[in-house]
């Protein structure tokens, strides 16, 4: 398997040197926690995960682990989940490790926040599947303060977004696109049967939705969360294309602390 050409690590995308970032503590909990889920799998139920829960691939990307799940994130983000299996080779309680890293022309634009956040959610999914877990949900899943607020946030900033801009959009999330008279919509599908939907009325709503086959097997902050990191990215395009215009402050605070301090 060829080696991808650059790995970054979360410190890096944080752009930080001497100290280690908050979520380079946070991933190694992650890491930490979740190890224990891969330890039993067999190659068959470890390729069902990657490929039918997690949506991603299985590969070797040359670091002497034993296998490497990479995730598609958005086109040119991709995340790296890479297990290590020691065993007692050490004599320490240390018998297997997950890590985390990241590739991809556009992975350093992503901010440490939201890979974190994605990487937490995608654990915890894959954890539910394998060990057939029910997730917490309480009571109907309504609109919570946090996303409406997330919401308000972010939904001046779409009004930048003209016609002709749709369909790329749609390609820089990775996603499909319908236009009506009245709305315009994004769908993607984030994890296998299960779809983000972002759409955008003529009125000036910003409604996220998600729905699909295997939605119900994720938390309902874990759905809110999943919308938010979305309509992110989609204000990365919106910066890029519209860097000279003034746009919303928000619109910065989407890119990691490494790619603005290169700006």
């Amino acid at each position: 398997m060829e080696k991808h050409k650059e790995l970054y690590s979360i410190n890096e995308i944080d752009g930080v040197t001497s100290i280690s970032s908050p979520h380079k503590k946070e991933l190694k909990e992650i890491g930490e926690r979740k190890a224990k889920n891969f330890r039993t799998l067999t190659e068959e139920q470890l390729k069902n995960v990657t490929k039918n829960i997690i949506g991603g691939t299985l590969e070797n990307i040359g670091l002497n682990e034993d296998w490497t799940l990479t995730k598609v994130f958005f086109p040119y983000v991709k995340i790296h989940t890479i297990y290590f299996y020691y065993g007692d080779e050490f004599g320490s309680d240390e018998i297997d490790q997950l890590k985390f890293l990241f590739s991809g022309e556009r992975v350093r634009w992503i901010s440490g926040e939201d890979l974190a956040n994605f990487i937490d959610i995608m654990m915890n999914y894959a954890e539910r599947i394998i060990i057939n877990k029910e997730p917490f949900k309480p009571g109907k899943e309504n609109q919570s303060e946090m996303l409406k607020n997330a919401i308000e946030e972010r939904s001046p900033s779409f009004y930048f977004i003209i016609n002709e801009d749709i369909p790329n959009i749609a390609e820089f999330i990775g996603g499909t696109f319908v236009k009506n008279k009245d709305y315009w919509e994004l769908n993607k599908e984030i994890f296998p049967e299960i779809t983000i939907r972002i759409k955008y009325t003529e009125n000036h709503e910003l409604m996220p939705l998600i729905f699909g086959e295997k939605s119900n097997m994720l938390e309902n902050y874990e759905k809110d969360i999943l919308k938010i990191l979305t309509i992110n990215h989609i204000l990365r395009y919106i910066t890029i294309k519209y860097d000279e215009r003034d746009l919303p402050e928000i619109c910065k605070k989407m890119f990691a602390s490494g790619y603005l301090k290169k700006r």
